[in-house]
Parts: structure tokens; C-alpha cells; sequence
């Protein structure tokens, strides 16, 4: 297997750096109870070579990164952007009625 570029390694990490903070948050204990394993699976899969540092690399190498679900999927200014597009939009129509 060929080296991980520097920017991709980065990546990776960051990534994995990520989901250690949302587990340690969390508690091993609570996630293994949510997905119906034992607290031991979820050690396993943290601590293991081809566990979590693994799918961080597949992650990274998808161009994927993580929102956590109640994160808005646009920025406050983008929607702003949007309705005021839309309601310039609507009073043209309006107007020329």
C-alpha cells in the first residue's frame, strides 16, 4: 500500500480526532447500548487497526466529512440569501400582474 499523503493523512486524523471527542462525549457505554453491542465491540472497534482509523481513512478518502444531525445543512446567511432571491422573485410576479 502506497503512503497516505500529507494533506489526506491530515484528514484522516482530523476526522478520527473528531469521532474520539463525540465518543469520549458520548461514553462508549451509552453508544453500545444504542447499537445493541457490548461496551467491549465498541473498544475493540475504537482501539483496533482496522477499526476506526480505517474507516476515517475510507471517509477521508470519500471527500466525506461529518455534521452532526441537528447542524443546519446551510448557513444562516445562505437561507437569508435564498429568501430574499425568492422574495424579490414573488414581488416581480406580483408587480407585473
Amino acid at each position: 500500500m502506497t503512503e497516505l499523503s500529507q494533506s489526506f493523512a491530515q484528514k484522516s486524523r482530523n476526522l478520527e480526532a473528531h469521532l474520539m471527542r463525540l465518543i469520549a462525549e458520548r461514553t462508549q457505554t451509552r453508544m453500545a447500548d444504542a447499537m445493541g453491542v457490548d461496551d467491549s465491540t465498541i473498544n475493540r472497534w475504537i482501539t483496533s487497526d482496522s477499526g476506526l482509523r480505517r474507516a476515517c481513512e475510507l471517509l477521508a478518502a470519500l471527500g466525506l466529512r461529518l455534521k452532526p444531525d441537528d447542524e443546519p445543512d446551510f448557513s444562516e446567511s445562505y437561507v437569508s440569501a435564498l429568501e430574499t432571491l425568492a422574495r424579490h422573485q414573488l414581488d416581480q410576479r406580483r408587480a407585473a400582474r
